[in-house]
């Protein structure tokens, strides 16, 4: 092969003679040079709301482009370089090694290196990498393309779009070429041996069925997916090396073991509740493939070189796709099978990526091992959508691990907490410092240049145990104009009792402000500060305010500063990380907490907001393991009119033994104090309904708004009996609520007919007699009651009522025009009082008219806005309080008997007026959405994520409804959460979970039911003191009895005690997920429970009095 190699110093200035030389060859390279300086910044291609104005492009260890922006506002930039038409049709493959961390990819446009060429007398852009196959991790990768390139290529543009505070993408190499030799090593193989010869490479010789080389040919030429990631080259050598470990490997022709054949069940195609389909689009049945290769030596670690065959990208629902990856047993697992007949399972660990993850094509893994004589070593395949081949084995023969964290360790065993001598509550002035403090807190306040929160102490874990950096505690934002702190002058100080009441005043013209700061301890753990504000200008003013601001503390080592931040998606961990969100459905609660677990304490922050503001919460980890908070009164919605106080939501910051438990406990005391639900949370047979069934679609073709479903218009037959019939009898059960998703579905526009829900959506069901009759039907005679899916925000403007209330009363956009979602359809503003009546005389009819028993309430929590200036409401509106109001008139108009339910959760005071939302935080796209992390880095304690969900206990009479949407396109292991935290389900008979998904959940609705009193209790725990790091268990206190969920958060089987609980003679205990009796041991008045628990496995016990 002949290499034009061509290095251009400016960009594809000489690529041009280059290529037209080689185009017609058919084995020739070109390999762009990367000089920083040949690439310009294009911010005019860039829309001016999002364009970045930090940026740059350098030269490191590839070409780095960066954006500065702000985590939770998407920031983009364009660069360019030229390449004055040159031709690259005559090449298959693009090579492009690349290093990504912080990109956005829910922008519209997907590509992050494009081509833009001239066609048809016009420029247009195409694709030649884009972000939904780029990993995004931090570290280096190789991404080979094969698709058609361009012509008349005038320039390169790379986009980067930020996800976190900052977005960067680094290029090493971008080369054009025809030849695979060209790709690169799949995987490097010059690091030095290990020392010593503990790590023996197995002999794999014989073994050998498939081709390293036929696999990355397979993954470049699959229509629609012509994407190999971290492919390239095999190995040249017999013997080579591998992040450090030594491995024997099959250079030449077959070099992989690969997994038994799949089975072709999925191909066949069924009768599937009345349509013809393949089985794997509705049903799957689930893939559980063994290689098995002998080992016979005594182990402490087990290193795998494995190649991966998979897509590309994975579906997801709510966002794009992402890169497709592996991270659970239930998708690949390693088993290791012992001489003594015992046997562990486990997920591999990638010393390529430095996380327990499947991505590459080629990698190098390691699984620890218990130092027993291992027998063999099972690769199990299980992925419905992936094949993971064996390239090579070697076990470490020694008892040192070169791993080490990977094996179980301790739990962390917290300091006891000191003694506090007794002292009442006290607040002091000297000079410009404030004292103020009680037993068991301290806090000092510097006012000599603004407000600074100086020092705080929590008693109990030593007086220096918490470290402040002294920064401002009051920031002040008005247009473009940042209050500094020598701008903040001090008016007055008054003492008052056990505290303070601070005056200023602005001493910028161009933010005109007067505001108070009161300050107040008792008896409590904690500080209350208050902050009112006052406009003296003569113009409404929007300010952006954060009060209280912490930032810099230190408390213990960066390792052991743990954070609980519960919003959409709890953030419970101590890795860095920058979390943002506001309050509404993204954080519907009112506090947070910063903990060390070996220290034996923390900080709680409590905000005490009851008039529907539109407060935001702040968390950040930095990488040197400092914390940093605030709470923020967003410009959007304070409005301070002049001459009008406006008082901030009041905050309090207290201190704590123990973990964030304390926290949530200060908030639900709080919490107590005044909630009172209205027509709501007190229906116990709803409560004790686990399985809702709908029709609803898992984004099939064609298939989102409606199925053949409910009535068949030939034969007008209601077909409920049919459906519940046959889902009887592959389920084996029947469900506790039948739901009617797409029941009132528009023919002629092919979208539901929200906003009417009578009328022609009862002709299109046969005329209201029938639907009556079959609702009835199946809430007497089958005992199953039945739910009706209701819009309360979209109104179809085909309707009657869109027609008539759709233009005046649908949300605006900041231009003026109404909000149409989707196709002929108005989202309608809750704030305006004709939309308002419409639904309020709309859910009692319907519940006349049909005799439903649960009616929806869908999209209220929303994040959408409303710019109207003729609804009434302060633009944009401020969604919280429009909902409250919304929801309140709603269920006081609605029958008592019938619960209302929506899709998210509300903020504390708007729940008291609902009975049930709907879930997706177990999802790792609800999480993106919902709750996304900003500026994450790689967690350092080797557990799996375990979504998290703090309100289903602080709210244990709401029902949570877990859907799970998309989760066969991943793995069904996140089901597993909905059991582990004792949700609901909302099902769809129609698209199944794979068959061990769909046994899981069979199995977890059994033990739902038969302990009832357990998940319905109103006192339940989540996470409590566990025996095992690693596993983690909830509390479910019921009658006469108690039950624990379990999940095993490590990659590896645990096996030993996991629990130990309060033991009173007569106790009887039991593995309640196997079925099995239980004996513990019995020690200082503590029952001692020991388990087998497999990684990412649940596990269910049972205490009983």
């Amino acid at each position: 092969m002949r290499n034009t190699s061509l290095l251009i110093s400016a960009g594809f200035a000489f690529l041009i003679a280059g290529v037209s030389e080689v185009a017609a060859a058919a084995q020739e390279l070109v390999q762009v040079s990367l000089a920083d300086g040949s690439w310009i910044a294009r911010p005019e291609r860039v829309t001016p709301s999002r364009r970045a104005t930090g940026h740059a492009v350098k030269k490191s260890a590839g070409l780095e482009f960066l954006v500065q922006g702000r985590a939770s506002e998407s920031r983009s930039m364009r660069w360019s370089t030229p390449a004055e038409r040159a031709k690259l049709s005559a090449f298959r493959y693009l090579v492009v090694e690349y290093r990504a961390r912080g990109l956005h990819r829910m922008r519209s446009s997907q590509e992050i290196v494009s081509a833009w060429a001239a066609a048809g007398g016009r420029s247009q852009s195409v694709p030649l990498m884009l972000t939904n196959e780029t990993i995004d991790d931090g570290r280096w990768h190789r991404l080979i393309v094969r698709r058609p390139f361009p012509d008349n290529v005038k320039e390169l543009m790379v986009t980067l779009d930020s996800r976190d505070s900052r977005g960067e993408f680094a290029l090493r190499r971008l080369v054009f070429t025809n030849d695979p030799c060209d790709f690169g090593p799949a995987l490097a193989a010059e690091f030095a041996a290990a020392a010593g010869d503990e790590i023996k490479p197995m002999e794999l010789s014989g073994r050998h069925d498939a081709s390293f080389d036929a696999l990355v040919g397979r993954l470049l030429n699959r229509p629609g997916d012509p994407v190999a990631q971290d492919a390239g080259r095999f190995f040249a050598a017999s013997s080579v090396c591998v992040e450090g470990i030594p491995f024997r490997v099959q250079p030449q022709g077959n070099n992989l073991i690969a997994p038994p054949p799949p089975s072709t069940t999925n191909d066949e195609w069924i009768n599937h509740f009345g349509l013809r389909v393949r089985r794997g689009q509705v049903a799957p049945i689930s893939r559980d493939d063994a290689t098995m290769v002998p080992v016979n030596l005594p182990a402490t670690e087990v290193f795998l070189l494995l190649a991966a065959e998979m897509p590309s990208q994975q579906k997801a629902y709510f966002i794009r796709e992402q890169p497709k990856s592996l991270a659970d047993v239930e998708s690949f697992a390693v088993e290791l099978r012992y001489a003594d007949g015992t046997a562990d399972l486990a997920f591999p660990y990638s010393l390529s990526d430095r996380r327990h993850v499947i991505q590459r094509a080629l990698a190098a893994y390691v699984v620890p091992a218990s130092g027993r004589r291992l027998e063999s070593v099972v690769l199990r395949n299980r992925s419905l959508h992936a094949n993971i081949y064996l390239a090579a084995l070697s076990i470490n023969t020694g008892p040192q691990r070169l791993c080490p964290r990977l094996a179980e360790q301790p739990p962390v065993v917290a300091q006891s907490p000191r003694a506090t001598p007794t002292r009442a509550p006290y607040a002091t002035r000297r000079e410009n410092l404030l004292l103020m403090g009680n037993s068991f807190v301290e806090m000092m306040v510097d006012v000599s240049k603004g407000f600074v929160i100086r020092s705080l102490v929590n008693r109990w874990l030593g007086e220096e145990a918490i470290r402040l950096a002294g920064e401002p505690g009051l920031e002040i934002v008005v247009g473009d104009a940042r209050l500094a702190p020598e701008e903040m002058r001090l008016t007055e100080v008054r003492a008052r009792r056990s505290g303070f009441e601070l005056s200023y005043s602005s001493q910028n013209p161009k933010v005109p402000l007067d505001w108070k700061v009161l300050l107040s301890v008792g008896p409590a753990p904690e500080v209350r500060m208050e902050l009112t504000v006052t406009n003296r200008g003569a113009q409404t003013l929007d300010a952006n305010i954060r009060f209280p601001v912490v930032s810099g503390m230190r408390m213990g080592e960066p390792r052991d500063l743990w954070y609980m931040f519960p919003q959409y998606c709890n953030a419970l961990d101590n890795r860095p990380i920058t979390l943002y969100a506001a309050a509404g459905r993204n954080f519907p609660m009112q506090f947070f907490d910063v903990f060390n677990p070996r220290l034996g304490g923390g900080v709680y922050v409590v905000t005490e907001e009851r008039n529907h503001k539109a407060q935001r919460y702040g968390l950040a980890k930095d990488e040197g393991g400092g914390a940093a908070f605030f709470i923020e009164q967003p410009a959007q919605f304070t409005h301070l009119v002049a001459g009008k106080p406006y008082a901030c939501c009041p905050t309090v910051i207290g201190v704590h033994t123990g973990d964030w438990h304390a926290a949530a406990a200060r908030y639900q005391k709080w919490l107590a104090s005044w909630y009172r639900p209205y027509k709501s949370q007190d229906k116990r047979w709803y409560r004790e309904s686990f399985w809702l069934l709908a029709e609803i679609a898992d984004g099939l073709a064609d298939d989102t708004y409606k199925l053949p479903a409910w009535y068949d218009a030939q034969t007008k037959h209601l077909k409920m009996r049919d459906i519940l019939a046959e889902f009887e009898r592959t389920a084996g059960r029947k469900p506790d609520i039948l739901h009617f998703w797409s029941w009132a579905f528009g023919e002629e526009d092919r979208i539901q007919r929200w906003g009417e829900y009578g009328g022609r959506d009862y002709d299109a069901l046969g005329g209201l007699p029938a639907w009556q009759a079959a609702l009835d039907d199946v809430q007497h005679n089958l005992q199953i009651p039945v739910s009706l899916y209701v819009n309360a925000t979209l109104c179809n403007s085909n309707t009657p009522a869109g027609r008539q209330l759709g233009p005046r009363c649908a949300m605006q956009l900041p231009d003026g025009r109404p909000m149409v979602p989707y196709p002929n359809s108005y989202r309608m503003c809750h704030a305006t009082r004709e939309w308002t009546e419409h639904m309020t005389k709309l859910y009692p009819r319907l519940a006349r008219d049909t005799g439903a028993s649960i009616l929806y309430v869908d999209e209220t929590a929303s994040s959408a806005v409303c710019f109207a200036k003729d609804h009434g409401h302060d633009a944009p509106l401020n969604v919280n309080e429009a909902d409250y109001h919304f929801l309140k008139a709603v269920r006081e108009a609605t029958p008592g008997r019938i619960p209302l339910y929506g899709e998210f959760p509300n903020v504390d005071a708007a729940s008291q007026y609902s009975d049930c939302h709907i879930n997706y935080y177990f999802m790792p796209s609800g999480q993106q959405l919902l709750g996304p992390f900003f500026d994450e880095r790689p967690a350092e304690h080797g557990l799996s994520p375990m979504p998290l969900n703090i309100y289903r206990y602080l709210f244990p009479r709401i029902v949570q409804l877990d859907l799970p949407l998309g989760m066969r396109h991943v793995s069904w292991h996140d089901l597993k959460f909905t059991f582990f935290h004792g949700e609901a389900i909302y099902d769809s008979y129609w698209d199944l979970d794979e068959s061990k998904g769909h046994a899981f959940m069979v199995r977890a609705y059994d033990l739902k039911r038969q302990y009832k009193d357990c998940f319905t209790s109103v006192r339940p725990e989540m996470l409590v003191p566990a025996e095992r790091d690693g596993v983690c268990a909830n509390k479910f206190p019921g009658r006469g009895r108690t039950l624990w969920t379990l999940y095993n958060r490590r990659y590896t089987t645990a096996r030993g005690p996991v629990l130990a609980v309060d033991h009173v003679r007569g106790c009887r205990y039991r593995d309640a997920w196997n079925d099995r009796p239980l004996e513990p041991e019995l020690r200082g008045g503590k029952a001692i429970l020991s388990l087998t628990l497999g990684p990412q496995e649940i596990g269910c016990l049972l205490q009983e009095r």
